[in-house]
């Protein structure tokens, strides 16, 4: 009998401010919601998932850095939201050292190591999802070499679209020469608005030059969205009836849909 795939998932981008965050920890939500147990990964020191749960990064003792460098046990990091079926491994700014520490560890293979420590701690959960930093270095390869796939928000302007090139043209190069079966889950456009032409022509850009790739649902620049963190909360208890939050769970279903399949033919 076949074991379940249980898919880890980084949501990575490398320019900041295109919803990354927002989209790692709302698809969190929405698959601990329907009922799939889901773990969250806060792999960016600026500790803004960790933040968006309320817990205080800046009181933890031991965070996904100690996980990822010292080989803390993934359990003692863990902590539980308020939301069923959701846990998260917070992070702090101790992570700004993981690049440096990561490239100086002596192993065999130091991109490899996220994808070993989580390997040894289990594979308990049905989702694991990755919050990356918007950086590309040691920490992201590692991020990218442990996710089955990854999906990339981008918002809907000019210079996101200039970024995107460079994120695609790193991914193409981490699946041939480090994980062959790394899946490009999609692109989830941002902060999106109709109404503005720059919107639209991003779009029918990535849509032309990524056919199959860009997910029907698309987030709106949407109030609710953006003060969620403030209130340590995900869309979907902050303001379930706003836009933002219809949208996002409508991505998830939608991410549902294509993920089991896309991995599989991998």
């Amino acid at each position: 009998m076949e074991e379940p795939l249980r898919p880890r998932v980084a949501v990575i981008n490398q320019k900041g401010g295109v919803g990354k965050t927002t989209t790692a920890v709302n698809l969190a939500a929405f698959l601990a919601d329907l009922g799939y147990r889901t773990l969250l990964v806060d792999a960016d020191a600026q500790a803004n998932s960790t933040i968006s749960f309320g817990i205080d990064a800046n009181s933890l003792k031991e965070t996904f850095y100690d996980f990822l460098v010292s080989v803390t046990p993934l359990e003692r990091i863990i902590r539980h939201t308020m939301i069923n079926n959701l846990d998260i491994v917070p992070s702090n700014d101790n992570l700004y050292a993981a690049d440096l520490d990561l490239s100086q560890l002596d192993v065999y293979n130091h991109f490899d190591i996220l994808h070993n420590r989580l390997n040894d701690s289990g594979r308990d959960y049905d989702f694991t999802v990755i919050d990356s930093p918007p950086h590309l270095g040691p920490l992201t390869i590692n991020i990218m070499r442990a996710a089955d796939g990854l999906i990339v928000p981008l918002k809907a302007d000019f210079l996101a679209l200039q970024g995107l090139a460079i994120l695609i043209k790193t991914f193409r190069r981490i699946k041939r020469a480090i994980h062959p079966r790394l899946c490009l889950l999609g692109i989830l456009i941002t902060m999106y608005s109709a109404s503005q032409n720059i919107c639209r022509d991003v779009v029918n850009n990535v849509e032309k030059n990524f056919e199959g790739l860009v997910y029907e649902n698309k987030i709106p620049m949407n109030v609710t969205v953006a003060e969620s963190p403030s209130f340590s909360l995900p869309v979907m208890l902050h303001g379930p009836k706003s836009a933002g939050a219809l949208k996002y769970k409508d991505f998830t279903l939608e991410f549902l849909r294509k993920v089991y399949g896309a991995l599989e033919n991998a």
